[in-house]
């Protein structure tokens, strides 16, 4: 999307039939090494949206989860299971997950990056940034592969990574009050 902290640029919000454009810059950039995510902020607030519950509590062993994506412009969603905390290397500090949608373990496909990973109550617990893939070449064409069933296929940035960029309601409103861009 060749976005940058300084200069605003218009991308269209797509939903069902909707459509609305809107300006965004990148905020800043968080998580730990390779993996981050760009928190993006907007010229103005945008219609219809809906704010997620954000869950503070580490996941537990095996917890069920559930996340989001749309290959095609077509919604499908993805559950699975928590596997663990990245603790070591490129993955230190991150959730990583085993995520599928029937037999397809490659729904949160690249463009997935940014969807809300969701415990049973409905509470953001991570954010998606990445697949865990290999490309095998067979005959004329590249054929993309996930990990094997059992192990984890998605890597995440931890809600708590963004903890910090959520202010009182106060702070919002007087930010609100002061015409300055919303960051969401």
């Amino acid at each position: 999307m060749r976005l940058s902290k300084q200069d605003w640029k218009q991308v269209e919000i797509v939903d069902g039939e909707t459509k609305q454009s809107i300006a965004v810059r990148v905020e800043r950039l968080v998580g730990s090494h390779a993996e981050k995510i760009a928190v993006l902020e907007l010229g103005t607030t945008l219609s219809n949206a809906h704010v997620l519950p954000v869950r503070m509590n580490p996941l537990a062993p095996e917890e069920r989860v559930v996340s989001l994506a749309y290959p095609r412009s077509r919604l499908r969603f993805a559950g699975g299971r928590f596997v663990e905390y990245g603790d070591s290397g490129k993955f230190a500090g991150t959730v990583l997950l085993e995520m599928y949608d029937g037999d397809d373990r490659l729904v949160l496909d690249h463009g997935a990056s940014g969807a809300p990973v969701l415990d049973c109550e409905g509470r953001v617990v991570a954010v998606v940034s990445n697949l865990f893939t290999q490309t095998m070449q067979f005959l004329s064409s590249a054929i993309r592969i996930s990990t094997a069933w059992g192990r984890p296929n998605v890597v995440s940035v931890p809600i708590q990574v963004l903890k910090d960029l959520s202010w009182s309601s106060n702070e919002h409103s007087a930010r609100n009050e002061q015409s300055e861009p919303q960051k969401r």
